[in-house]
């Protein structure tokens, strides 16, 4: 299982992130960053690549991906958005059956709780602070790259 530790974290992920403090840690993403606009009824959130402190943290969750994300596993329930697996990989389980149902989550990303993330993702962190002055947790640093608000 992977671990990550404040080495690993400090040295792998946010390596060279200016907005990150040895006294504070992570503080969470700067708004001027960040575009909001609307699709049809829903809020988008993308970074502003325009935006000069942009650059540092697409290039942190590039390492985010690299380092760690795409090394957890997959649940073996998981059937859709598979890599390498197809729509009819999704549906091969159920084509004996006569009804099917197929859903869109409405505002999915949004219902997406704190605890949730929290739950979800910290077995692969230490109990180790990001940051010297024992303020953060490794957890909640990892919480502030990745969520808005």
């Amino acid at each position: 299982m992977i671990n990550i530790d404040k080495e690993f974290f400090v040295e792998r992920v946010i390596a060279s992130y200016k907005d990150y403090s040895k006294q504070s840690g992570i503080p969470a993403i700067n708004s001027d960053i960040v575009s909001e606009f609307k699709l049809n009824k829903k809020f988008v959130y993308r970074l502003n690549k325009v935006a000069s402190d942009a650059d540092g943290l697409i290039k942190v969750h590039e390492r985010l991906l690299n380092n760690f994300l795409n090394k957890v596993p997959l649940n073996a329930a998981a059937k859709a958005y598979v890599p390498k697996k197809s729509y009819l990989d999704f549906l091969e389980p159920h084509r004996n059956n006569y009804y099917f149902i197929r859903t869109d989550l409405k505002n999915f990303f949004h219902s997406i709780s704190r605890k949730l993330l929290i739950d979800s993702f910290s077995p692969y962190f230490k109990d180790e602070y990001a940051d010297d002055l024992k303020k953060q947790k490794l957890i909640s640093a990892f919480l502030k790259l990745i969520s808005y608000k």
